[in-house]
């Protein structure tokens, strides 16, 4: 007989800021505020929907 089989619901989100290159362009300081809130948020939300963030892609996450 074989072993039971551990199996587990997953979703897989992939996030980045619309525009931030080009913002990054036209404003540095502005787009880094933009990345500190996105990572910030996602560092909060996430482990409270049981998720793992991955790894942080420039201003992208997985």
């Amino acid at each position: 007989m074989s072993a039971p089989e551990n199996r587990k619901l997953a979703a897989v989100l992939f996030a980045d800021i619309v525009g931030y290159t080009a913002l990054m362009q036209s404003n540095e300081g502005i787009a880094m505020a933009h990345l500190e809130k996105f990572k910030q948020t996602l560092e909060t939300e996430v482990p409270k929907n049981q998720g793992e963030i991955i790894q942080f892609y420039g201003d992208g996450c997985l």
